[in-house]
């Protein structure tokens, strides 16, 4: 950890120096009063890599995350690994005393998700999912408009993806690293969005899925429909196949209905329709909000507790699909 008198700096720890880690890590050397203290990666490639990019010298890069964690004089540790290995870099990090920016998912496993997140809540350190709907004006000024209303009628949300196209072959398409695959990958953004932005709470799915392999574990497409508890059904339609990518989540309540994505909210009352002024200049990236929630003690936009409702609806989905049965939505 740094010393009282480097205080006002907070060093950041990279695990993981693939585009993500070198995304956020250019956020936080690029922020006065922040710097990447360390990084690490199994592959030096990758270490060489972001070491260039993000100012850190060759004495400060690791193969083995859990030596920089002891070694390191850091203050956060920021987790950009594949999903698989985000519950033992975290636990790792909560064992050193760091604070935490962790990449969604939490991790893969609805159990494990669930005690990562009471272990949080019961640390004194700030632990910052990166999902960065959160971060959106237009997330936030639907959430607040939505939150307001009162009662939610119906709920749609949708994405679209040429994501077999861009990831067959990588570690996204292999289920013991991914989770699955779009649904576990893209379509957590858009459950974590539906979720966040609505209050919702999600008791039971039923879905079928577009599987691409002979074990119903590797998912191109999916059709989910959600019941919430207090007796909603909405839709969530999520596709690998197609050429662009589109996003869009509609809600309706008892007075209008609001529609948004990440560049646009547009609400439809008796009065017609109406489309907010966004200033997207304004928005704050991960490291931004996050040294916000480090320095007034305040919960992080996104916590660790989103990213586990995620995973729980999403496990559930994906027992739906190969079941064919309605599963209930585990979340305690």
């Amino acid at each position: 950890m740094s010393t009282a008198d480097d205080a006002a700096v907070v060093r950041f720890g990279i695990i993981g120096g693939g585009w993500l880690g070198i995304d956020i890590g250019g956020q936080a050397r690029d922020y006065d009063g922040a710097t990447v203290g360390a990084i690490a990666d199994v592959s030096k490639s990758a270490l060489a890599d972001a070491g260039d990019k993000l100012n850190v010298p060759e004495t400060q890069h690791y193969t083995d995350y859990e030596t920089m964690l002891d070694e390191a004089d850091i203050d956060v540790a920021v987790v950009t690994t594949p999903h698989a290995f985000h519950y033992e870099q975290v636990a790792a990090a909560l064992d050193a005393d760091l604070h935490i920016l962790c990449e969604k998912p939490l991790c893969i496993d609805t159990e494990r998700a669930r005690g990562l997140v009471e272990r949080i809540e019961d640390s004194d350190r700030q632990v910052m999912l990166g999902y960065q709907h959160h971060l959106r004006q237009s997330f936030q000024i639907a959430r607040d408009h939505v939150q307001t209303a009162n009662e939610i009628t119906a709920v749609d949300a949708e994405i679209t993806q040429p994501y077999l196209e861009s990831f067959d072959g990588t570690w996204r398409t292999n289920p013991d690293i991914s989770g699955g695959a779009i649904t576990y990958d893209t379509g957590n953004h858009l459950i974590d969005g539906l979720l966040w932005t609505t209050g919702l709470t999600p008791v039971a799915v039923s879905a079928e899925m577009d599987f691409v392999d002979d074990d119903d574990r590797v998912d191109a497409a999916a059709s989910i429909s959600v019941e919430f508890e207090n007796g909603l059904v909405g839709s969530i339609g999520i596709s690998g196949r197609t050429a662009r990518f589109s996003e869009s989540l509609r809600v309706w309540t008892d007075e209008d209905s609001i529609r948004f994505d990440e560049d646009s909210v547009e609400i439809v009352d008796e009065e017609g329709k109406h489309r907010p002024n966004l200033e997207r200049h304004e928005e704050q990236n991960k490291v931004e909000a996050f040294l916000d929630a480090l320095e007034s003690d305040e919960e992080p936009v996104a916590t660790a507790r989103d990213s586990y409702r995620t995973i729980a609806l999403t496990e559930a989905a994906y027992e739906a699909a190969r079941t064919g049965e309605r599963v209930p939505v585990d979340i305690q």
